[in-house]
C-alpha cells in the first residue's frame, strides 16, 4: 500500500538520501543543481515557475529515490543501464526545456513515471491523487494520462488502449512529453535485456504510427531509432500532398481523426494489406465548387489505367474517414506489381493541377 503522506514527507527524504548516496559516480545534490541551473539560463521562466519545478524535481528525486515495496527482478530506483532512475525523467524534462516546452510541460516530464512506481491500479490512483495535493488538478490529470493500467492480460491491447485514451484525450502537453519519454527510451535500448527489446521495439512502433502527425521533429527521431534496429514505421508520412497512413484492416477512425486539419485537402493512400498486396485504397479530396466530384476522380483514375497500365480497375467505396479529416471519394485499386510509387507522382500532379494554390503543411 502506499503511504498515507505525499512522497515530500520525511520518510521519503531519508530514503531517498540514502539510496542516491550509495550510487557510485552520482552526486544527488549536484545532479538536481546543475537542471536547475540550465532551466535559469534558458530565460524562458520566471522566479516563481522556477520554483514549482524546484518543487517538481525535488519530490520526483524522493519519489524514484524510494522503493515502495514494489517487487521486480530488479531494483525500480535503477534504470537498466545502471544508472538512479531519477536520471530519465531528467532527460525528458531538458528534451521538452530545449523544445520549448513551459512549466507545466517540464513538471509533467519530471512526474510522468512516478505513479508506475506502483504495479497496483488502485496504488496508482493514490499516488496521482498526491500529485494533485502537491501540485493541482491539471498536473494530475495529465499524469493521469501518461500512467498505464492493466484492465486486461493482453499487454498489446492494453497499451492500445493506453495510446488511444491519450492521443484522444486533447491534453497537448501530455501527449508531447509521452513522445520525448519514447524518444529517450529508444535512445536508451541497448541497455535493455535482449529478450525485452522486441516488444519495446513493437510498442513504440505502435505509438509512432499512431502520433506521427502530432510532433514532426520528435516522431521523426523516434522513427530513426526504430529504423535501426530494423524496424520500419507503418506511417510514411503526414505532410504533402499525399498523406500515407496504415492499412484500412489496421486502422480505426479515432487514429485518422488526428491527421492535422492542413491535410484535410490531402490524398489519402492506405498503405496494401499484406493478404491482397495487389489491392490499393485511396482517399481523394473533393472540392464541388471546383468540380472535383467522385466522377472527376473517377475519370482520372480510368486515364491512368489506359494511358500508363499503373492500375488495371477501380472500385468506388463507401466513406472511411470522419468530417475533420476532410470530405474524401473512397476508391480500391487493383494496383500493378511494383507501381505504388508511380501511382503516387501521378496523383500528386492531378492533385497540383486542381489545387495549385495549397501548399501542404
Amino acid at each position: 500500500m502506499v503511504e498515507q503522506t505525499p512522497f515530500m514527507g520525511r520518510r521519503a527524504k531519508k530514503q531517498a538520501t540514502e539510496f542516491y548516496s550509495n550510487q557510485p559516480g552520482f552526486n544527488a545534490r549536484m545532479t538536481r543543481e546543475n537542471f536547475l541551473a540550465e532551466l535559469k539560463q534558458s530565460g524562458h521562466f520566471s522566479k516563481a515557475m522556477l520554483r514549482r519545478i524546484e518543487r517538481a524535481t525535488e519530490y520526483a528525486f524522493r519519489a524514484h529515490g524510494t522503493n515502495y515495496g514494489r517487487k521486480s527482478e530488479r531494483d525500480p530506483r535503477l534504470r537498466h543501464s545502471g544508472e538512479p532512475y531519477i536520471t530519465h525523467p531528467l532527460a525528458v524534462a531538458r528534451a521538452v526545456t530545449q523544445s520549448g516546452g513551459n512549466e507545466h510541460h517540464v513538471i509533467i516530464a519530471l512526474l510522468h513515471d512516478v505513479p508506475e512506481l506502483f504495479e497496483k491500479d488502485e496504488d496508482k490512483n493514490r499516488a496521482i491523487q498526491h500529485i494533485r495535493q502537491e501540485f493541482g488538478d491539471q498536473i494530475a490529470s495529465s499524469i493521469d494520462l501518461l500512467t498505464q493500467r492493466k484492465p486486461s492480460r493482453n499487454k498489446q491491447t492494453n497499451y492500445r488502449n493506453y495510446l488511444l485514451r491519450l492521443l484522444n484525450s486533447g491534453d497537448l502537453a501530455a501527449i508531447w512529453v509521452k513522445l520525448q519519454d519514447a524518444s529517450h527510451n529508444l535512445s536508451t535500448l541497448e541497455h535493455l535485456p535482449e529478450e525485452k527489446r522486441g516488444s519495446t521495439l513493437r510498442k513504440y512502433t505502435t505509438l509512432h504510427d499512431i502520433a506521427q502527425h502530432l510532433d514532426e521533429t520528435t516522431t521523426d527521431e523516434i522513427g530513426k531509432y526504430l529504423a535501426r534496429h530494423g524496424i520500419m514505421p507503418q506511417v510514411i508520412g503526414v505532410r504533402g500532398r499525399v498523406v500515407t497512413v496504415p492499412p484500412r484492416d489496421n486502422i480505426n477512425a479515432a487514429m485518422l481523426m488526428r491527421l492535422p486539419r492542413a491535410s484535410a485537402r490531402a490524398i489519402v493512400v492506405y498503405r496494401p494489406n499484406e493478404r491482397s498486396p495487389g489491392k490499393l485504397t485511396v482517399g481523394l479530396p473533393l472540392h464541388n465548387e471546383r468540380g472535383i466530384t467522385p466522377e472527376f476522380w473517377e475519370a482520372q483514375l480510368d486515364a491512368i489505367a489506359q494511358k500508363t497500365g499503373i492500375i488495371n480497375g477501380s472500385k468506388r467505396l463507401p466513406k472511411l474517414l470522419p468530417t475533420h479529416a476532410g470530405n474524401r471519394a473512397h476508391y480500391e485499386l487493383d494496383v500493378s506489381p511494383g507501381k505504388l510509387e508511380a501511382l503516387k507522382r501521378a496523383l500528386r500532379a492531378i492533385h497540383k493541377n486542381h489545387f495549385p494554390e495549397w501548399t501542404p503543411s
